[in-house]
């Protein structure tokens, strides 16, 4: 078994490899409202079964994905694409792992670090200022896959 550390963006190769992605602000969609995660793992899986290839690696078994609360990526619905897509033999018995991250904000002002329950309440709960640094919350990448 061998774990590929990728740190990888999602976001940057999926635009070169020309697939059209569409963000939606929206995180209360639908059920059933997956297109934007489908492109996000179809991109995914590109990049894995790439490097994968290039290592000489013929079955994945992990997965891992940090998404942040502001990537607009619902953990829900790329579980749901995942496994939709994951047919082929390189990832028929892949484990996909999500990691979400909270929002996390950091003052200018008195320097203390919060989590931001909303976006739009970025306002330092320690002294009011609204001169926050957004620390987490926007990552979405593959931190590594793990294959035989």
């Amino acid at each position: 078994m061998r774990l590929l550390s990728f740190l990888c963006l999602i976001t940057r190769p999926l635009y070169e490899s020309g697939f059209l992605v569409v963000f939606s602000c929206n995180r209360n969609r639908p059920e059933g409202a997956h297109m934007h995660e489908l492109s996000l793992i179809a991109g995914m899986m590109d990049l894995i079964r790439n490097s994968a290839d290039k290592n000489q690696i013929t079955q994945i078994s992990r997965i891992k994905l940090v998404v942040g609360k502001l990537s607009m990526a619902l953990p829900h619905s790329l579980s749901f694409a995942f496994e939709t897509l994951a047919q082929e033999e390189l990832f028929k018995d892949a484990e996909l792992l999500i990691e979400e991250r909270e929002i996390c904000c950091q003052c200018q002002q008195c320097q203390q670090q919060y989590v931001a329950e909303m976006p739009s309440r970025l306002f330092c709960p320690y002294c009011g200022s609204s001169d926050t640094q957004m620390l987490t919350g926007r990552e979405l990448f593959i931190e590594f896959y793990e294959g035989d």
